[in-house]
């Protein structure tokens, strides 16, 4: 009988194109090792466990809103206004205003990447061309930018030239912030590749040291339910 496999409980794995088994995601490891800001901490236990997961939750979901608008745009659909929150409708716009300001060479969106031997994997949310230069692109729709978050491109990057068998010279890795405070709407951040690769290939090795054979939780259903 055929089965589809539901991953559950924290973390997040992507099945290994090759074999049968599993390579964790980048912010499963980032989440996992690198030190959370003190500002987030903070905010954390002045707001309580449970009120704070349902903000961040909210967040997440308003984020991953930005993202699936964004990828309709590029792909040459229309977003309906109506139906987009106020947070959405802004970093909707301010994508368009980065758009027709720099207008990049579009060569992936939402890519997926693999580094088996490292035993990693994400999804790229933008891979553009500006000024001849290759960049790794992602969208930040939080109220600000971590450090964290720079490392979280590091992975993408070296799933990226792993996958690509490119040299780390050959790609840049950038952030663009859609819900900056700049009268633009936006903000493009540059990432130190060279900081932000060897700072997550350290999480990554830390996280393989204390979760050997790292895998998912599943739970297995039936392709179909039938009484």
């Amino acid at each position: 009988m055929e089965k589809v496999i539901v991953q559950i409980g924290e973390g997040r794995f992507y099945p290994r194109l090759q074999d049968a088994g599993w390579n964790k995601s980048v912010t499963t490891v980032t989440s996992a090792v690198y030190p959370k800001s003190k500002f987030l901490i903070d905010w954390q236990i002045d707001t309580g466990k449970e009120e704070a997961e349902r903000i961040l939750k909210e967040a997440g979901e308003e984020g991953t809103a930005i993202h699936s608008a964004i990828e309709k745009l590029i792909a040459g659909e229309q977003i309906s206004v109506a139906g987009l929150s106020d947070k959405q409708k802004k970093c909707v716009n301010a994508f368009i205003v980065w758009y027709n300001e720099v207008k990049p060479e579009i060569l992936a969106v939402e890519l997926r990447v693999d580094h088996d031997i490292k035993g990693f994997a994400g999804r790229i949310d933008l891979v553009c061309r500006i000024n001849g230069q290759v960049y790794i692109v992602d969208f930040k729709s939080s109220n600000s930018v971590h450090d964290s978050h720079h490392v979280q491109i590091g992975g993408y990057i070296l799933a990226y030239i792993h996958q690509n068998n490119l040299k780390l010279e050959d790609v840049a890795g950038a952030i663009l912030h859609l819900n900056s405070k700049t009268k633009r709407g936006y903000s493009w951040i540059e990432v130190d590749t060279d900081w932000a690769t060897k700072t997550f290939d350290v999480c990554n090795q830390l996280f393989d040291l204390l979760n050997p054979e790292a895998k998912p939780k599943t739970i297995e259903y039936p392709l179909y339910f039938k009484l």
